[in-house]
């Protein structure tokens, strides 16, 4: 049954003209609403994040300032022919801080907002580039709004980033203090597929003419990642079919290639069809693609050098049979992969996962990977997010009696837990429509979208359970620390009392795990790269402190 709408009469509206289209912003008051949901305890009943009529879809979630998420989507629940713009703020309980079902942020009278790319910005504001058209289906103009952490809009009208030429999907970054997107599109300049970029500024300026900048005249599916001096490393796949090219080149703050010429990173016999790439704070980016049912892999530094020797590394090629669908990671030293496998005893795929010295590709777990999730499944979509303690969680859709579900694996390749935790064995993911992102505390949240278009969350804690059961063994209770001056550029200091801390851990705003020194009650937070981070602090006592801060 779908809940009873709430009607939020705390919220205005505003409108103004932009390029002589109105467009409706709803702005919220900073009244702290707060509506009834929670993360469930039932896998079978997960949280309802929204279940309005008609369709939403393009759901995107990122990690808010202060322990919490945002999820975003394109709904037509007031117009099946015209999707408009809402959203959630949930903190860290699973509790929904604005109207229940979402929240109206931005509608356009005249055209449908139909995909989406939020980012949080080094001050904890949102910044959201969307795609809209006349219809519901198709992407003709990007435009960019940025909101405040109450959703309030901080611009009086969107900015028009990319216009023109008929776009199909879309990917941002951070970019000192700005956001750099790259734009799939068609009819992309002489009338094929390409990449366009555009890099838009805080106060809704863009950079570049609102063509946008070429990036490339591919057309397969692509990654951006910063190379933390104001561009981008970009990678895309030459085309379909076997055996096509694993593409890379790298953008200056000016859109500029620094590269004299792309480089592939695939070897002579090229990719199938899946890869997944990584960046560090260093600027290298690691590459794991799919070739003949193996997986092969590659690092490259900001100057297109091979970091390995040789250059391309097997990362599994276990003869007569697939792995496929590779998702990777970096935390400090180390390289995580999972994907799937089928052999046996695998009904379909397996999940299975190894871990990688960065240094030099060498695989530290067991000889072509470790089972993390071995259950029934059908075109499973592996992914993996970071934990505690060089730990990290597999994550595998489409399994058998744990469904959509997660497995925390040691540093040293060990399950912790007994077995696959369920982050629901009701509403499952369409396909691959899902985010999941760390806790900050060890554990992992989960939004997706159903077939039907509904959206639904849940969180696994660190002991695998679906509760904040804290193991005793480990700590015997959680507080919240401040952190101040916030946001910092060089050095943060913890208000730890008199705690004396054992170990200090941040992750990042993307889920990389970063082992700290603690001088005193400071952190040294110079090599962080800019955004948000969560901070956890192991105490002697057994308490641990978490919180969160802004690196500028």
């Amino acid at each position: 049954m779908r809940r009873e709408k709430l009607v939020d009469h705390l919220t205005q509206l505003a409108i103004w003209a932009c390029l002589g289209v109105a467009l409706v912003l709803v702005l919220l008051t900073v009244t702290a609403y707060r509506a009834s949901a929670q993360w469930s305890s039932d896998p079978a009943n997960p949280m309802t994040v929204c279940n309005a009529p008609n369709q939403q879809r393009s759901m995107r979630a990122i990690a808010d300032a202060d322990s919490g998420w945002y999820v975003f989507w394109s709904d037509a629940r007031n117009n099946a022919a015209k999707a408009d713009l809402y959203g959630q703020h949930f903190d860290s309980e699973g509790n929904a801080l604005w109207t229940a079902n979402g929240e109206l942020l931005l509608s356009d009278p005249a055209r449908s907002i139909n995909i989406l790319e939020p980012l949080l910005l080094p001050d904890g504001s949102v910044m959201m580039a969307y795609g809209t058209h006349a219809q519901i289906n198709f992407m003709d103009t990007i435009r960019a709004i940025r909101f405040d952490g109450d959703g309030s809009a901080l611009w009086p009208t969107s900015s028009i980033l990319l216009t023109g030429l008929d776009y199909r999907s879309m990917k941002v970054v951070p970019s000192d203090s700005c956001l750099y997107l790259v734009a799939y599109c068609e009819s992309c300049g002489g009338g094929g597929y390409g990449y366009r970029m555009q890099r838009v500024r805080m106060d809704g300026t863009v950079q570049f003419p609102t063509i946008g900048q070429p990036a490339s005249g591919y057309w397969g599916s692509f990654s951006v990642h910063p190379d933390g001096v104001g561009g981008v490393l970009f990678n895309v796949r030459c085309g379909n079919g076997a055996g096509t090219c694993l593409k890379a080149q790298r953008f200056d703050s000016l859109g500029t290639a620094v590269w004299p010429a792309d480089i592939d990173l695939a070897d002579a016999q090229g990719l199938n069809y899946a890869f997944a790439t990584a960046s560090d704070p260093e600027g290298t980016i690691t590459a794991v693609w799919e070739v003949n049912g193996d997986l092969r892999m590659r690092r490259i530094d900001t100057t297109s050098t091979s970091l390995w020797s040789p250059g391309v590394l097997p990362a599994c090629d276990l003869p007569t049979y697939v792995q496929a669908q590779p998702a990777i990671m970096t935390m400090g030293t180390e390289l995580f992969v999972a994907y799937y496998d089928n052999r046996p005893p695998a009904n379909n795929a397996d999940l299975y996962m190894q871990k990688f010295g960065l240094a030099t590709g060498t695989a530290l777990w067991a000889a072509d990977g470790v089972p993390t999730i071995q259950e029934s499944s059908y075109i499973p979509t592996p992914r993996i997010v970071a934990s505690d303690s060089g730990a990290v969680i597999g994550i595998m859709d489409m399994t058998g009696p744990h469904k959509f579900c997660a497995q925390r694996v040691r540093n040293d390749g060990s399950m912790a837990w007994p077995a696959p935790v369920s982050f629901s064995t009701g509403p499952q993911p369409f396909y691959g429509d899902r985010v999941e992102l760390s806790d900050g505390s060890g554990g992992v949240v989960a939004f997706w979208e159903t077939a039907p278009g509904d959206l639904y969350g849940a969180r696994i804690h660190r002991n695998g359970l679906l509760y904040d059961e804290v193991d005793v063994t480990e700590h015997s209770s959680i507080n919240t620390i401040k952190a101040y001056p916030n946001p910092a550029t060089d050095r943060i200091t913890l208000s730890v009392g008199n705690e004396r801390v054992i170990r200090a851990e941040v992750v990042d705003g993307i889920g990389r795990l970063h082992h700290m020194d603690l001088d005193g009650a400071s952190l040294d937070v110079r090599a962080l790269a800019q955004g948000i981070h969560q901070v956890r602090l192991v105490c002697a006592s057994g308490r641990v402190l978490r919180g969160s801060f802004i690196k500028q």
